[in-house]
């Protein structure tokens, strides 16, 4: 794919999946969340623990493909939610 169709590319997922790549927390219930989109313009949707594990959640799925590029984020999601579950436990 060449620059203009990468961008192309970027807008419409923009367009699908606003929060995409994004650390969703929910201060109610103390979790943390996000969904990256597969090179098939596929969402994922992750789920983050407090102890450093990321669970991908494979409903309806027989197969992922993650590029190298997914794994750097979901590894900088997991960081975020790192930070953000260790904050939570100096507040108790």
């Amino acid at each position: 794919m060449n620059q203009k169709t990468l961008n192309v590319v970027d807008m419409e997922i923009d367009k699908l999946y606003p929060n995409a790549n994004e650390l969703i927390i929910d201060e109610n219930t103390k979790t943390c969340k996000a969904t990256i989109i597969d090179d098939d313009l596929d969402p994922i949707k992750l789920r983050f623990d407090s102890d450093g594990v990321v669970t991908i959640l494979t409903e309806g799925w027989t197969y992922l493909s993650l590029s190298y590029d997914h794994l750097c984020i979901i590894q900088g999601l997991m960081l975020d939610a790192e930070e953000y579950y260790n904050n939570l436990s100096k507040e108790d």
